[in-house]
C-alpha cells in the first residue's frame, strides 16, 4: 500500500486515488498535516544542530568570541626573509671526526684529514661547541694537534711527565717487504724502531717467503729499550713477543694460539 499526501496526479474514485493503473489510499487531511508538521520540526532541529556545530568550530578556531561576534585577530609579525648568499663556483670543504684530549688545558689529537682544508674547526661535546685552532699537523702520518678552550675531566696522556728540550724521540713500527721466492711473489713486514730518525732493526721479520714482524709500542726505562709486538718464528709462527735492547723474547702464555700479538707495554 502506498500513501499519497500531495503532488500525485490521478483521479479520485470510490474513496481511492487512482494513479494510472495503481491504486493509492488517500491519507486523511489531519494525518497528512501532522506528518508535514513533524517533517518540518525534524528539519528545523537538524538546522539548529548544524548551526551549533558551526559555532563550536568557529569558537575553537578563535574566529568568533563567546558572544558569537568576530574575534579580534592580532596580526602576526612577518618573518624576516632568510638571505642565503650562494656562489655555485665556490667549493667549501667540510669534514667530521673524533679526537682525544691529551692535556687538561685543551690540547686534542685527531687525524689530519679531518681538519685539512677547513677554514674553521669546532669541537662539539655534550651539546656545547668550542672553536679549535690547528697547532701543528703531520700529513704523512695523518696526525693533527688542536688547541681549544675545552677543559676535559679526563685525558689520554701520551706520557707521565712533561717533555723536555733535547730529549730522545723513540718510535715503534715496521716496514713492508715484497720479494720473489720460487718464482712467486711473497711479502711481509720487518719490525723496527727509530731513535731520533735512526732506524734499529729487530729480529722476527719474514722467514724466507712469508712472515709478519711488527713493533707496536716502545718504552725506555733505566737505559733499557723495551719494545712489544709480533715476530715470525715463534711458537705459533707469528707470535706475541717483546724485545729488550734488541733481544727477542716470545711470550710463553700464548703458546697454542693460532695468532697472537702484544700491543702495549707498561713499566712500573
Amino acid at each position: 500500500m502506498e500513501f499519497c499526501t500531495g503532488g500525485c496526479e490521478g483521479e479520485y474514485k470510490n474513496g481511492k486515488f487512482i494513479v494510472g493503473s495503481q491504486d493509492t489510499t488517500v491519507i486523511p487531511s489531519d494525518l497528512a498535516k501532522a506528518a508535514e508538521d513533524r517533517r518540518r520540526e525534524l528539519f528545523d532541529q537538524l538546522e539548529k544542530y548544524r548551526s551549533q556545530a558551526k559555532l563550536n568550530y568557529l569558537k575553537k578556531a578563535n574566529k568568533i568570541d563567546q558572544n558569537n561576534k568576530p574575534a579580534e585577530v592580532t596580526p602576526k609579525k612577518p618573518k624576516e626573509p632568510i638571505r642565503v648568499e650562494t656562489n655555485s663556483d665556490k667549493i667549501i670543504p667540510a669534514a667530521s671526526g673524533s679526537g682525544f684530549s691529551i692535556t687538561t688545558d685543551g690540547y686534542i689529537i685527531t687525524n689530519n684529514h679531518v681538519v685539512s682544508g677547513c677554514q674553521k674547526v669546532k669541537l662539539h661535546h655534550q651539546g656545547k661547541s668550542y672553536l679549535a685552532n690547528v697547532v701543528t699537523f703531520d700529513a704523512r702520518n695523518d696526525i693533527a694537534i688542536l688547541k681549544t678552550e675545552y677543559r676535559p675531566s679526563s685525558i689520554l696522556a701520551l706520557r707521565n711527565k712533561d717533555a723536555e728540550l733535547l730529549e730522545d724521540i723513540y718510535v715503534a713500527g715496521y716496514t713492508d717487504w715484497i720479494g720473489d721466492y720460487d718464482d712467486d711473489n711473497t711479502g711481509g713486514t720487518f719490525p723496527r724502531y727509530w731513535k731520533n730518525n735512526t732506524v734499529h732493526d729487530l729480529e722476527g721479520g719474514p722467514n724466507t717467503s712469508f712472515g709478519t714482524g711488527q713493533a707496536n709500542d716502545i718504552r725506555v726505562a733505566d737505559g733499557n729499550v723495551v719494545v712489544v709486538g709480533i715476530a715470525t718464528g715463534g711458537p705459533t709462527g707469528e707470535s706475541a713477543c717483546y724485545w729488550i735492547n734488541g733481544e727477542l723474547h716470545y711470550l710463553d702464555d700464548v703458546i697454542g694460539e693460532y695468532f697472537s700479538e702484544a700491543k702495549g707495554v707498561f713499566i712500573e
